[in-house]
Parts: C-alpha cells; structure tokens; sequence
C-alpha cells in the first residue's frame, strides 16, 4: 500500500488599513480641508508563496482640497510594525515587508474649496516583494498607516 501524497497550500491574505488624522489650527476664521477618495485600504489580496510574485497594489486617490491661503501639510507615519527602516504587515507573531510609494510628506496653501483646479492629490501604492513572502507563515496580515493633514 502506498502512502498518500498531502498538498499543502499556504494563504496569505494581506491587507493595509488607512486611517486619516485632521489636526486643525486655532484661527480667527473658519479654516477648512475637506478629504475625500478612497477606499482607504491597500488589499494586497492573498499572497501565494509557490509563485512568489511581485505583488503591487493601488489604493485609490485621496483628495484634499483647502480653503484659499490656508497652509496644509500632510503626512504618512510608518505603521504599526516599523522595524530596521521597513514597514512590515503583520499576524500577530510574523512578519511580512512591504513598501509604500506616495509624493508625501506635501505641504502648500489651499486654493480654494470647491473645484478640481484647487484638488491636492494624493496617491498611495504598496508593493510586496516576492521574496519577502515565500518562507511566510500562513494567515491574515495587515498594517495601519495613519494619513495626517495639519491646517
């Protein structure tokens, strides 16, 4: 009698949470940026080590659109899991790096509230690279990236 032939399969499912702070300044005058885009989740969707692809994933657009002669800035923090100069998604005990690729930190003043001409437009792209999964524990991964807007 033979022995059975087990195929065992890995799922990685990563995903990446992004949440938005507002920090408005005290002022004189009603001061406002308005956000708006989304989703607000990179989904790197379920990673599979036999391949080891290259895996990139675009968020979607955020726009912020300030108030004539109001000064912003936005930035993006590290995440949750930051360690040795990398973002890392994470299980809970494994780890899986990936990057972010975005023009922030921006800074400026708004040119109004109201029309496309006055759109500050932020992109976020997240990659992973195939090396970094294959060797992965199987589960679900995730991070959250805190979006900050100070006007």
């Amino acid at each position: 009698m033979s022995n059975p032939v087990i195929n065992r399969t890995k799922t990685i499912v990563a995903a990446l949470g992004l949440a938005a702070a507002f920090l408005a300044g005290a002022s004189a005058m009603a001061a406002t940026c308005k956000i708006s885009g989304g989703p607000w989740s990179l989904n790197f969707g379920t990673l599979d080590p036999a391949l080891g692809n290259d895996i990139t994933s675009l968020s979607g657009t955020v726009v912020l659109n300030c108030g004539a002669g109001l000064p912003y800035s936005v930035s993006l923090d590290n995440g949750l899991y930051f360690a040795s100069g990398r973002r890392r998604l994470s299980n809970g005990a494994w780890f899986i790096p990936y990057a972010i690729t975005t023009a922030l930190p921006v800074t400026g003043v708004g040119a109004g509230v109201g029309g496309p001409a006055s759109d500050i437009i932020i992109d976020l792209t997240g990659a992973i690279n195939g090396v970094d999964y294959v060797n992965a524990v199987p589960g679900a991964y995730g991070d959250t990236l805190v979006l900050t807007i100070l006007f």
